[in-house]
């Protein structure tokens, strides 16, 4: 075992000086600061090995994004095997004492101004040096930086151009092919696959994966549970049963296990050995370079690209204009954008004729033959009235 000394910058409304549990609590002028070259944890942003490769992705493990500025610093003397361990010991030291000092502060204030009044202020704390000590308890300087531990697509890209050449037709359709369902759970996706480059947390990191999921599931069954929509949903995506084990299984590690969507007592970070940055207690094994989630993602934006909205509007049958079928464009940031979403005019009042206009109307407009159209439904509503129908269209848009 090796003996450590961390200094952490520390910062709040009162600040008992001398001993504080397992640190000591001083004051410390900004001069003496500058002389010991205080300043937050830094991390390299690979390990040298990887600087054969001519372009690649890597990560910091850690960034503290903190500006402090204080003349108090919280002292924790720590014996550890490694600095990684000391630091790691360290911080969760001093970020108990924080959290005990914030309780602390707001009775402080209940019991002078009433207990109505006050509320939970926390204390900040920055790690901004560590010693290394001998045996009669000297400082000495040690060089310490935290560093990466991996890389992506090292030396990419490696072509121009895609494999299949209807991929470029694909990313445009996409595109421009607006589902507010589609675009968030592509943003979802997105968000957890690159949390780990962003350092974000894991627990905002795992949310954002199956909620990329729970959207697209939850978009097209009206069930009530999500077992029971993913039931409803696996028929209409087609989805395999390895698919629908995994997504039930990842549902029950968002559900039930820790620090995702429930609280738990325990803290299964606390058991782990010392370390730097300290692990999470989320027990989730979805996110990072996932096929999953992107396979339906795929599906539903193949399933939804082929639904087909249209709003009837009844005109009067005296009218002597012809039925018609008129294509909607919702106008977003983006500009203009296509939800497969029409509106139909008819003198038509019976809305089994209308199902074969509707036919008549989508073989012209999209230049099909009938055997594409796989359905026509209405969808169902309070409102009796012909005039306020919805129409759902099912056409098989494959080649």
């Amino acid at each position: 075992m090796n003996k450590y000394r961390i200094y952490a910058l520390i910062h709040g409304q009162t600040l008992p000086l001398g001993r504080v549990f397992d640190c000591e609590i001083k004051y410390m002028t900004y001069d003496e600061q500058h002389k010991r070259k205080f300043e937050p944890l830094k991390s390299s942003d690979f390990v040298q090995p990887f600087t054969e490769h001519k372009t690649y992705v890597s990560h910091i493990p850690y960034a503290d994004p903190k500006i402090l500025k204080s003349e108090h610093v919280a002292i924790a003397d720590i014996q550890e095997d490694t600095p990684n361990g000391a630091i790691g010991c360290a911080t969760k030291s001093i970020e108990k004492i924080c959290r005990f000092l914030s309780l602390a502060n707001l009775e402080d204030v209940k019991r002078k101004h009433g207990r109505n009044r006050g509320s939970f202020e926390p204390y900040i704390y920055q790690i901004n040096k560590l010693y290394e000590l001998d045996d009669l308890g000297k400082e000495h300087e040690i060089s310490y930086m935290l560093q990466g531990y991996n890389i992506y697509l090292p030396d990419r890209p490696e072509k121009s151009s895609w494999s299949n050449d209807q991929i470029n037709n694909f990313l445009e359709e996409t595109f421009y092919f607006y589902d507010d369902v589609f675009h968030k759970a592509l943003k979802y996706l997105y968000n957890a696959s690159t949390g780990s480059f962003e350092n974000r947390s894991p627990e905002k990191t795992s949310i954002d994966h199956i909620k990329s999921i729970e959207i697209m599931i939850s978009a097209i069954s009206n069930k009530d549970t999500f077992k029971k929509k993913l039931k409803d949903a696996k028929d209409k995506l087609e989805l395999t049963d390895d698919e629908v084990s995994k997504i039930e299984d990842l549902w029950e590690q968002r559900s039930e296990y820790g620090d995702l969507a429930h609280p738990k007592v325990s803290d299964r970070a606390e058991s782990l050995p010392n370390q730097f940055p300290i692990p999470s207690d989320v027990e989730y094994t979805g996110w990072f370079l996932d096929a999953l989630a992107p396979n339906i993602l795929l599906k539903y934006f193949y399933y939804i690209r082929e639904l087909f909205l249209v709003d009837i509007e009844v005109v009067d049958i005296q009218s002597k204009k012809n039925d018609s079928l008129i294509k909607i464009f919702t106008q977003n940031q983006r500009g203009f954008a296509n939800e497969n979403y029409y509106h139909y005019k008819t003198k038509e009042r019976n809305k089994h004729k209308i199902k074969n206009l509707l036919k008549k109307a989508f073989i012209t407009e999209l230049n099909i033959t009938e055997s594409k159209i796989t359905s026509i439904e209405q969808i169902p509503s309070n409102n009796k009235s012909i005039y306020k129908k919805r129409f759902k269209i099912r056409i098989c848009m494959k080649d």
